[in-house]
């Protein structure tokens, strides 16, 4: 069994080198690379046409296989290899026109003025050679304004110069790099990024724009996506000056912001990252620093906004802070995970429940749209609309000057007291404010006064007569947690009737109805089985803003 094994290596070893032989000992002929162009098979037209120049042994057919590389390099955007393919040409006939005029046309492109006007010398049509010079002069014309006004530091200016030379030069790779530094100076960083990853791609070493749009992403606010450019630098040039310590100092704040989030303490916490912001804010950059880079003074500063602001929205939020609504709408803008940003919305409504309960309500909105079905998102909506509603409910104490604890008597004192300041007739100057106010005193007297009025008010928060604020409490199945454990949970119908709900600690549901007057009805109370529970709570799961 052995034996035969090694058969069939040595026969698979065997077979694999007749291929190899077969391939690497393949023949091209100029008629293949002929073909391959006519084709616009231009990517294999190049390795054809090359190998068919290197094999050549007539040097006519050597030279037109190079000048049919050079075409095929050209429609596959390699300036730069079909301008090695002409000047090959030309060291086998200096004077070939056509690898003259490609040559001088592709040295503009690329942005060697020099070469291309020392090619334009040589070719003979005046007509050709006027057309290319025309075109050489006008770029060198644009490259010096660009220049001057890039010294004067007129970037809006030289930024369309710039953009004028690159349709004579479109691949120079000195011109993208001042193109894009134009659109840095201005602050326009994505621009500017686009730019750079098209330059990067024409540079032989391209580690000088890598660690430079490293730079433009940490100013622009991406850390990951810095940190990305910084290592692709580094790993094409490790002695790139500024290189190492930019990575260093990027590290060292990760590491500070780390051990501020590890905080044994959430105000201690707090204070570290404030610390860390205010550091980063007051001396984004340091000149002395090696990677020290006057277009970017804010370098770390929107960099580390977002994980900065981010850990403080969640602790400002749980601190009841009033800074918490505005951190959080920071890092929200600049948040791209979905789960972050949803943790960080979370916060957001928390904070504004006890500052804007109407911003809380719309951002809310947006939430649940985000998030359809999310159980967490689900049941904040409930607590933001109940809160809602409580703010639109009146104060009937703070009304009438009494505090809850206050006796009937007190209730009818007051009572009589603010009619007699308020009443419409000791206003006749300006009636409609006091009219107003009688409104109020005269509800919040028919509610405290009235026995179960006042203890459906007292435990709900809510006007015993409104069929709107009943209707929500029915839609919730109780405020404030009652309905479990065996405490009293309570529905109200809309009309004139109402009904209470009460829940025993084995789940059993007995209602009582009343006639919704002053003091009550008859009552009849009617049993119900947990089905119905499990019907609310199915109502429950589905509920959404639109129920409202």
């Amino acid at each position: 069994m052995q034996h035969n094994g090694r058969l069939q290596v040595v026969f698979s070893l065997a077979l694999l080198s007749c291929v190899l032989q077969i391939v690497l000992g393949q023949e091209y002929s100029l008629s293949d690379c002929q073909e391959a162009v006519r084709k616009e098979k231009f990517a294999g037209a190049v390795n054809i046409c090359q190998t068919v120049a290197d094999t050549a042994k007539k040097q006519q057919d050597r030279i037109a296989a190079l000048f049919l590389s050079g075409e095929a390099n050209l429609s596959i955007s390699k300036r730069l290899s079909a301008l090695r393919n002409y000047l090959e040409i030309l060291k086998l006939d200096p004077n070939h026109q056509g690898a003259l005029q490609k040559q001088a046309e592709t040295s503009l492109a690329l942005g060697d003025l020099q070469m291309a006007d020392e090619a334009v010398k040589r070719i003979r049509d005046k007509g050709t050679r006027k057309k290319i010079w025309k075109s050489i002069r006008m770029a060198r014309w644009l490259h010096s304004l660009a220049e001057r006004e890039t010294k004067r530091k007129q970037h809006k200016v030289a930024k369309r110069l710039y953009g004028k030379l690159l349709e004579y030069s479109p691949d120079s790779s000195v011109s993208l790099s001042r193109y894009a530094d134009c659109f840095i100076h201005l602050n326009e960083y994505q621009r500017a990024l686009d730019i750079l990853k098209r330059e990067s791609g024409l540079a032989g070493d391209s580690s000088e724009s890598y660690f430079l749009m490293a730079k433009i992403l940490l100013a622009q606010g991406n850390l990951d996506g810095a940190k990305r450019f910084l290592n692709g630098a580094l790993n094409s040039n490790p002695d790139i000056k500024g290189g190492m310590p930019l990575r260093s100092k990027i590290r060292q704040i990760e590491s500070l912001l780390q051990e501020a989030n590890d905080g044994m303490l959430i105000k201690q916490s707090v204070s570290a990252l404030e610390e860390l912001k205010k550091e980063l804010s007051d001396n984004p950059v340091e000149p002395k620093e090696k990677y020290y880079d006057e277009r970017f003074p804010y370098l770390f500063r929107q960099a580390f906004t977002l994980p900065i602001d981010s850990s403080l929205c969640i602790k400002y939020s749980r601190l009841k802070n009033p800074l918490a609504a505005q951190t959080c709408k920071s890092a929200i803008a600049l948040c791209t995970s979905i789960e972050s940003k949803k943790e960080l919305q979370v916060a957001l409504i928390e904070s504004l429940l006890t500052t804007d309960i109407e911003e809380a309500v719309q951002v809310m909105k947006t939430v649940q749209g985000e998030n359809p079905g999310d159980q967490q998102i689900s049941k904040l909506a409930k607590k933001v609309a109940e809160a809602h509603r409580k703010s639109k409910m009146k104060d009937y104490y703070a009304i009438l000057g009494i505090t809850k604890e206050a006796s009937d008597k007190d209730v009818r004192k007051a009572y009589k007291r603010l009619s007699k300041l308020w009443h419409p007739d000791k206003h006749s100057a300006n009636p409609k404010p006091a009219e107003e106010k009688m409104r109020d005193i005269n509800r919040a007297h028919e509610i405290l006064s009235d026995p179960e009025k006042r203890r459906i008010y007292d435990m709900h928060g809510y006007d015993p007569d409104d069929p709107e604020a009943q209707q929500a409490n029915a839609g919730f199945g109780g405020f404030g947690g009652f309905g479990a454990g065996g405490f009293p949970g309570f529905d109200f119908g809309g009309g004139q009737g109402f009904e209470f709900v009460f829940r025993d600690a084995q789940g059993r549901e007995w209602r009582q109805q009343g006639s919704g007057g002053r003091h009550g009805g008859g009552h009849h109370y009617h049993h119900h089985n947990a089905g119905n529970q499990k019907r609310q709570q199915r109502q429950q799961q589905n509920w959404r803003w639109d129920d409202l």
